[in-house]
């Protein structure tokens, strides 16, 4: 750790050579040019802190090498340019990059000269658009479903009705023709039609 030391000059890209290292912490100085490629060779680092300096330029996207890099601070620095994305510089959110006013990119929320401008991500809208076209579909299903149901069930009671009317206009005729044919065969012998039939044909 060698924060706040006032140090100047470029961060040296000799840093790069040094594969065990696992923390570099150079926050806080005067250091300025650019962040050298090199320290994308650095696999076992875990910590990289350079803010609050005056380094310029390009991230490189050699850092999306660095597996086990689980902190990194470039906050309030002059790089500019699209921060890279990809394997581990993907997990980081803004607040790694902010204070840089020419940085642009998704960790930001800030969109490139010529980029689309960011918003929902990509991922994010085709799911919810997937959930919406599943969820009024079913609905719409349900009340197709329903209207058919109800529309058929309807004809049918209006057949039922126009059947039960057409029993109740024929229900007199058979009835006489029920007590004609037991009076002539004889049916009542005793005299008497049964009086079901007597009360129905109002005999």
């Amino acid at each position: 750790m060698i924060s706040q030391n006032h140090l100047t000059g470029e961060v040296p890209k000799e840093l790069g050579y040094l594969l065990g290292l696992v923390s570099l912490n150079l926050s806080r100085n005067n250091l300025h040019g650019q962040i050298p490629s090199e320290i994308g060779n650095l696999n076992s680092l875990e910590f990289l802190d350079l803010s609050r300096n005056h380094i310029s330029g390009k991230i490189p996207s050699t850092l999306s090498k660095i597996d086990r890099l689980a902190v990194l601070e470039l906050s309030n620095n002059d790089l500019n340019g699209r921060i890279p994305w990809g394997r581990q510089l993907q997990t980081f959110d803004g607040s790694s990059f902010e204070g840089n006013a020419d940085l642009c990119g998704q960790q930001l929320n800030k969109s490139c000269p010529g980029d689309k401008p960011i918003g929902t991500p990509e991922g994010a809208a085709v799911d919810g658009e997937d959930e919406d076209s599943i969820f009024y579909g079913a609905l719409y299903t349900s009340l197709g479903l329903g209207f058919f149901t109800g529309f058929w069930g309807f004809l049918g009671l209006l057949r039922a009705n126009n059947t039960l009317a057409s029993m109740e206009n024929c229900l007199p005729e058979i009835l006489e023709q029920t007590h004609r044919l037991y009076t002539s065969n004889g049916g009542s012998e005793h005299g008497q039609v049964p009086y079901v039939v007597q009360r129905l044909v109002g005999t």
